[in-house]
């Protein structure tokens, strides 16, 4: 019997999320025949795809034991890597499957990976550590990213190089896809050790009833008034982290920023992620919800105008741009936090037999907004400059303030409360 299975969980993520292609990825859209708008189309594409997949999965761990689930969507992204590696010369529809394919693992992962978190401290009677541990498992997320993005321009830059000049072709992307499904395969078999989780038992339903509870989930969790502006507030900060995170290629081209750097700027993003994450248990013994919510927000206003501001004024020192990205980097670092705190209050208030399905729900706004941001950019860029274009997204994302404003008025209530109590 595994001793600790949150453990082993957490290192087949680590695995899993060695995404060696993330930092160069743009350039690798461009070497099978696509183009900037295609990269932002797509990855809104992935946003509406992940959105389609994320409550069904989240029900499907509410019938199924959520390791399962888990399993599933470890093969999912083994599939995308086989499909890239043999077949991404094929151009746009075989990207776009894959992509498709990253957002099912993406969707079935965050759909019950929180919920399985929870259930097994549940059952060992200690929930209240959930935001603490769900901190931990994302820090791996980001552990595994930081690490592999670190070194995956540079590898990229190494043997592309080398093999141009020994053998007429770029096999940069070819090892980059080899070193993920490697791994992947590695993490599957990880993930395979975990202990299963009895999932409530529950009469068989027919396929009309199953979609009707699925629906009245949903509109019970946004009719709540207790989450529902958490869940927009969480939808807005993902939305512009999803914003932010894509345009650093893009950005990084413009700034003149050497290939084998790009790695060092995604890795400064992660590992922002992977601290703020780890320490998120730490952080809510000095802040509350409502104070990691304003923080987040007004870092991405701030984020915004810096956005603007570093475009306008190029050209400026490397060091002076890598600022502006760790600037972002820190912020990303921030919505993680409010996130994690967000969901484990979530699982608080959510009756245990719809807990997988509502938070799904949660992603699910997440995703809406990070589609929303991302497909709109890859339109304004038709007609507007990248400056300007962050500049229009930033004005929608001022509307934040109105679900912000209620989430503040919502933490107030709850500590008036206590106090009567």
């Amino acid at each position: 019997m595994i001793q600790n299975p949150l453990k082993l969980f957490n290192i087949a993520t680590f695995l899993q999320t060695q995404l060696f292609l993330l930092p160069v990825l743009l350039l690798f859209y461009q070497h099978n025949g696509l183009n900037l708008e295609d990269f932002f189309l797509f990855q809104g594409i992935f946003s509406i795809a992940s959105l389609l997949f994320e409550v069904p999965s989240g029900y499907l761990g509410d019938l199924f034991p959520k390791k399962n689930v888990l399993i599933a969507s470890f093969c999912f992204f083994i599939l995308r890597c086989v499909l890239w590696l043999f077949f991404a010369k094929y151009g746009y529809w075989v990207l776009l499957a894959g992509e498709i394919l990253f957002a099912a693992h993406k969707a079935f992962y965050t759909g019950v990976s929180d919920a399985y978190i929870y259930e097994y401290l549940d059952a060992r009677g200690e929930p209240q550590t959930m935001s603490k541990h769900y901190g931990f498992l994302y820090a791996f997320v980001s552990a595994g990213t930081a690490l592999s993005s670190l070194s995956a321009a540079w590898l990229y830059a190494k043997v592309s190089g080398w093999t141009l000049a020994h053998y007429g072709q770029d096999y940069g992307f070819t090892v980059l896809l080899g070193l993920e499904l490697v791994l992947n395969i590695a993490a599957t078999i990880l993930l395979c050790q975990l202990p299963k989780i009895a999932t409530p038992q529950r009469p068989k339903k027919s396929l009309k009833e199953i979609y009707v509870n699925f629906f009245r989930i949903i509109v019970w969790t946004l009719k709540n008034g207790r989450i529902r502006s958490h869940i927009v507030l969480a939808a807005f900060l993902w939305g512009a982290t999803a914003l932010f995170i894509w345009s650093f290629q893009p950005m990084m081209q413009l700034l003149l920023i050497p290939v084998s750097m790009f790695g060092v700027v995604y890795f400064m993003n992660h590992a922002c992620r992977m601290t703020f994450s780890g320490k998120t248990g730490t952080l809510t013994q000095y802040l509350t919800i409502k104070q990691l919510g304003m923080i987040s927000f007004v870092w991405y206003v701030f984020g915004f105008v810096l956005s603007v501001m570093i475009l306008w004024m190029q050209p400026l020192p490397l060091m002076v741009n890598l600022g502006y990205f760790l600037f972002i980097a820190i912020g990303t670092g921030w919505q993680i936090a409010y996130g994690n705190v967000h969901l484990g209050r979530l699982h608080k208030i959510v009756p245990k037999d719809i807990r997988a399905t509502a938070s799904s729900v949660s992603f699910m706004m997440g995703r809406l907004f990070c589609a929303f941001f991302l497909i709109s950019l890859k339109f304004l860029i038709k007609d507007f400059s990248l400056m300007m274009s962050m500049g229009i997204c930033a004005v929608v994302f001022l509307c934040g303030i109105f679900p912000l404003k209620k989430v503040c008025s919502i933490w107030a209530e709850e500590e008036g409360e206590k106090v009567c109590s």
